[in-house]
């Protein structure tokens, strides 16, 4: 009788929790329900926060830079590559976006799934492209440490050869360029060609991330081929020119170290033939402080593009292993386990 007498007290006390809900809060309760039953959905934390990754990537691309291939730009493109393949390893590491993957690959199912199939090949493609750049980055930085040398010493013969040398190096990088801009334009209507909606959900979201992340690569490799093109083309004052930038590079830094050469051996000639100490300044001696600054100028900027390919180099290096990482991820979550 007491135990019967507890419990109507408490229901004469205590209001119905589960009424008072259904009454209040039933439309908001179910949306609630529905969305964590179909995880994982476009409006799921980890889906939504690689989406929105992607658009900061992809809003990076698409913003104009103050100073293009510079250091601080570079980062930032790296820095949003990192957080976006970083929320992709993650989405690849949630139980409920592994199941789709795993029921793809049970020995009823044949294979694994279009969309997973994809995104292995452009994650080991994405790799490749960018372990290709960080091999052109060395030999860039090679080329770029001839240069300073060769403008240093007035030495034409040998910043000739290196300009060649980079120019070949530059037209490797801007290949690497376009095929990761194709791979960023690809339609991703094939993705969310799938009758489950939250495998279309996730399937959209990996198509996003790897476009923006081949669009973000992209940019940071045209860049740097851009930089390095316009610090080699970047004539001073030259008594030719050719159709293209590229063409004219080695012949203005060649003509303006004959000029430096020939100014060289006029001022030597005055001080032999003795002239006065107390005289004005002789035009020779005019343009050879000329030359001395423009030849400061052109070593500044090979000393910044020098900058900017190692702020390149450091960044390629953690985008490389996050890739690797995203692919290996999905590698375990495809390969069956015995």
């Amino acid at each position: 009788m007491a135990a019967g007498f507890r419990r109507r007290l408490a229901c004469l006390t205590a209001p119905r929790a589960s009424s008072y809900l259904r009454r209040t809060r039933h439309k908001k309760l179910s949306y609630a329900r529905a969305r964590s039953a179909s995880l994982p959905g476009r409006f799921h934390p980890v889906v939504a926060g690689l989406h929105d990754a992607a658009n900061e990537v992809l809003g990076w691309t698409e913003a104009p830079a103050s100073a293009q291939a510079g250091t601080e730009w570079i980062g930032d493109g790296v820095g949003h590559l990192g957080r976006l393949l970083a929320g992709l390893t993650d989405l690849l590491h949630h139980p409920q976006a592994q199941d789709p993957l795993r029921h793809s690959r049970r020995p009823g199912g044949k294979a694994a799934a279009p969309w997973a199939e994809r995104l292995l090949d452009d994650l080991l493609l994405l790799a490749d492209a960018h372990g290709c750049f960080r091999e052109a980055l060395l030999s860039l930085k090679q080329l770029l440490a001839e240069a300073h040398a060769a403008v240093r010493r007035r030495d034409a013969a040998r910043l000739a050869a290196a300009l060649r040398a980079r120019r070949r190096s530059d037209r490797d990088i801007s290949r690497l360029a376009s095929t990761l801009r194709a791979l960023s334009h690809r339609s991703c209507s094939s993705a969310a060609s799938t009758s489950d909606s939250g495998e279309a959900a996730l399937a959209e979201a990996v198509a996003a991330a790897t476009c923006a992340a081949a669009a973000a690569s992209a940019a940071i490799f045209a860049g740097l081929a851009s930089a390095s093109a316009s610090s080699a083309s970047r004539a001073l004052t030259s008594p030719t020119s050719a159709s293209s930038p590229a063409k004219a590079a080695p012949v203005w830094w060649v003509s303006d170290l004959l000029r430096w050469r020939r100014r060289t051996v006029s001022v030597a000639a005055c001080e032999s033939s003795g002239s006065p100490r107390g005289t004005k300044e002789t035009p020779s001696e005019e343009c050879c402080d000329e030359e001395e600054d423009e030849r400061k100028a052109a070593m500044e900027r090979l000393r910044g593009l020098e900058e900017s390919v190692v702020a390149a180099e450091d960044g390629c290096e953690q985008v490389y292993r996050a890739l690797v990482n995203a692919r290996v991820s999905l590698l375990n979550v495809l390969t069956p386990c015995f």
